[in-house]
């Protein structure tokens, strides 16, 4: 197990000195300095500065930095910052977030409000600056803290990592009271806290939560189906009757694949979450998330098949279209796992309607994608005097 590694995050020659002096700090706490200026920043040299930095946050960074002072830095993609970038990477990452910003810049922030368009050239580079403090302070509510000196950063990380501390401690002590079964053992950061806190929604959170996770990590699967990565031998099938009841068994198959889909989310999923005012089931909560991901996984698994099996030029047509089958049914299983937790936290922000219930409307197809076309080729090729 190693230390926790912290990512400093600003522009680096105003600040070089203070960059300087927490790389120290940070280092005496018996953490993981990350600083983009020193040696031990880990390279990737495929990539370019920023896509390493953004890469560094997503893959490295367990605490992030941030510190804001008269400079916006340089502009990358998307009209923003590298430091700004860096920042939503680590939001996105939902890892703990301590910001710093220049008293100056705080001092003429309500100035900036009132007149946005008057020059305050001699306090920041960019009125961009002053859009990316309201952002975070305002927008993303994260708590920050003034500096003038970075004794005033070492300090206020200094208390703030104490609390972190204490924080941690008693969320272990609440993990090993509450005895979880085995089933959530290996549950970890939100889902975790959810199970063990339990607040509003937690049901519906830990199964979107769940699913999200459980479907990133089968995702390279569906990359194999997007670009064509066909392993591993396949038959070679020459006769009509041999297709045939290739056909058939991998029709069979497609058909149970996507009944599994419609009875966890139709039947255990509703099961799992329980009814309105009853705590719902943990355990088959997360079931429901990995059985999931273990059908999708199945379903793209039976995607590749088509694309193995070797037929005569005849037949192609009839196997290219048996391999669509569950197109439609895995993109609607990605679909809700990209869109299921927006969602839901949306609909949670947006609180109950007239109908005193919160209400989310989202739609799975559950169904074989171009069968009709599949019965017109069987019926073509039977005319064409092949039995079945």
């Amino acid at each position: 197990m190693k230390a926790p590694a912290v990512f400093v995050s600003s522009t680096f020659y105003n600040l070089k000195q203070i960059r300087a002096d927490l790389k120290d700090f940070i280092t005496e706490m018996g953490l993981i300095p990350i600083i983009s200026e020193y040696d031990s920043f880990p390279i990737d040299a495929s990539v370019s500065a920023v896509e390493n930095c953004l890469k560094v946050v997503d893959q490295s960074a367990d605490i992030f930095v941030l510190i804001i002072s008269g400079r916006y830095g340089t502009v990358k993609g998307q009209d923003k910052s590298v430091t700004n970038m860096e920042y939503l990477k680590a939001r996105a990452k939902g890892i703990p977030i301590y910001a710093f910003i220049d008293k100056a810049v705080l001092y003429v922030l309500p100035l900036w409000n009132a007149n946005p368009h008057n020059d305050f050239s001699a306090v920041v580079d960019s009125p961009r600056l002053f859009d990316f403090v309201t952002s975070v302070r305002d927008t993303d509510a994260v708590w920050t803290l003034p500096f003038e000196t970075a004794q005033d950063i070492i300090e206020g990380l200094r208390k703030q990592l104490a609390y972190l501390f204490m924080d941690a401690l008693g969320f272990r002590q609440r993990v090993k009271s509450a005895h979880l079964p085995p089933q959530l053992a290996n549950l970890r950061g939100t889902s975790l806290a959810l199970v063990l806190e339990r607040p509003s929604f937690w049901e519906h959170l830990l199964f979107a939560n769940t699913f999200v996770e459980e479907i990133k990590m089968v995702k390279e699967h569906d990359w194999d189906v997007q670009y064509g990565v066909i392993l591993g031998p396949g038959p070679y099938l020459r006769e009509w009757d041999e297709v045939f009841d290739w056909i058939t068994k991998h029709t069979n198959e497609a058909e149970r694949l996507v009944m599994s889909f419609a009875n966890l989310i139709n039947t255990a999923l509703p099961d799992a979450l329980g009814p309105p005012g009853i705590s719902g089931d943990a355990v088959k909560l997360v079931y429901v998330s990995r059985r999931l991901a273990d059908t999708y996984k199945a379903a793209l698994e039976w995607s590749r098949e088509p694309k193995r099996v070797s037929v005569p030029d005849e037949f192609q047509k009839i196997v290219s279209i048996l391999g669509g089958f569950l197109s439609e049914v895995t993109q609607g299983i990605e679909a809700l796992s990209e869109n299921l937790l927006e969602q839901l936290n949306t609909g949670i922000a947006r609180g109950p309607g007239e109908s005193g219930q919160i209400v989310i409307k989202i739609t799975v197809t559950f169904a074989l994608h171009g069968f009709d076309q599949f019965e017109e080729e069987i019926q073509r090729l039977r005319l064409g005097g092949l039995e079945y």
